[in-house]
């Protein structure tokens, strides 16, 4: 790995600045995520690889969140106090540079929307501290994301925030031909959208929007075949017997509650991967997956398969390729002794079947772990 000093907190806020106010994307859409539903956090890595990292997520958070599988093949100890990721859309950037750190007020930004009616400018952000070994995770994710423009008659504001303890198990059998894993999420949410004349007083993201809490259970299975490269098949169930929600929660998100959010039902995922290592130290990873396959997201097969390519270089840099919802996704990697860097161009429909819209993103994500 390359060998590097503790980045300090200067560097990090430096990070999330640049995330804020110098990357372009489309828009961010907070109310909905990803369109093919799946992992309520997706990675820097994962991202890059369009979707399609179950059947190699083997950190703490991607097991957690994407795969519990994983959680059986963690190696080592880790202790990630600080995760942090962020996005701004084009929106942002090209048309309101200048109130880019204040998207997440929607009071702020009503004289700015006014003056470019249709534009929507959003970004997002997630804290994610996180500790693990082989057969235990857990951790506590934070996010946000927001969206807001102006319709000619009223401000608009869309928001999802999210707090999400969550802690998994996993273990192996047959000197691990087969592994299995567990991953229970504490979702606190709260999401919607607001609407507002632009005379309101105090227009906030959070009020009177649908918030509750509810138990999310996900399992993971995988089976590695006695081929060359080992190649591994996996499946993810999410929401398992459906998650529910109960109004209110740990973390108060919203002003005047409208009651709980709908019920989200439990979809399933396969995919397959395998791992190739060079004599001059190069290893490749290949994983693909169809996604939702009981298809809850009302989405073609087209939209919902997805494949990715990982090129890891002495251990410190990653290249990413992948192709997911009919797009194309690409990242970069870097590994410190203490800490990573990872920097995604994806993209997804969040449009209809017969009106597709594509979003899409950058992803800036730093991590910095004790161990």
């Amino acid at each position: 790995m390359i060998a590097t000093d503790m980045i300090d907190f200067k560097r990090i806020i430096l990070i999330l600045a640049l995330a804020q106010v110098g990357l372009k994307s489309v828009e961010v859409f907070a109310s909905g995520g990803d369109r093919v539903q799946g992992s309520r956090f997706v990675s820097g890595r994962c991202a890059a690889l369009a979707d399609s990292c179950a059947p190699t997520a083997m950190v703490p958070t991607e097991a957690l969140m994407v795969n519990p599988v994983g959680i059986a093949k963690i190696q080592g100890f880790h202790f990630e106090p600080l995760l942090l990721q962020a996005q701004v859309n084009r929106t942002v950037t090209k048309h309101f540079p200048r109130t880019s750190t204040g998207i997440y007020d929607l009071d702020s930004m009503k004289d700015p929307l006014m003056a470019q009616p249709g534009l929507s400018p959003g970004g997002s952000f997630s804290i994610f501290p996180n500790i693990g070994f082989r057969g235990f995770a857990a951790g506590v994710l934070y996010q946000r994301s927001v969206r807001a423009s102006y319709d000619g008659t009223n401000i608009v504001g869309v928001s999802r925030s999210q707090f999400i303890p969550t802690v998994g198990t996993g273990f192996r059998l047959a000197s691990g031909v087969l592994r299995f894993g567990y991953s229970l999420q504490w979702v606190n949410q709260a999401s919607g959208e607001v609407t507002a004349l632009p005379t309101a007083t105090d227009i906030s993201y959070g009020r009177n929007l649908p918030q509750g809490n509810g138990l999310s259970h996900n399992g993971g299975f995988a089976l590695t075949l006695p081929y060359r490269y080992l190649p591994v098949l996996t499946g993810v169930a999410r929401n398992v017997g459906g998650l529910k929600y109960s109004r209110g929660g740990v973390v108060h998100f919203t002003k005047d509650p409208g009651g709980a959010p709908a019920t989200e039902k439990a979809s399933y995922d396969a995919g397959i991967g395998w791992i190739y290592k060079t004599p001059l130290g190069v290893k490749l990873a290949f994983q693909g997956m169809m996604r939702d396959l009981s298809n809850v997201s009302d989405a073609t097969y087209a939209k919902r398969a997805a494949v990715g390519l990982e090129v890891e270089i002495m251990w410190s840099l990653k290249l990413r390729a992948g192709y997911g919802s009919e797009y194309p996704s690409a990242g970069i990697g870097f590994e410190f002794m203490k800490s990573n860097l990872d920097i995604a161009w994806t993209s997804e429909d969040i449009g209809t079947r017969n009106s597709p819209v594509r979003d899409q993103r950058y992803i800036l994500q730093y991590a910095f772990r004790l161990f």
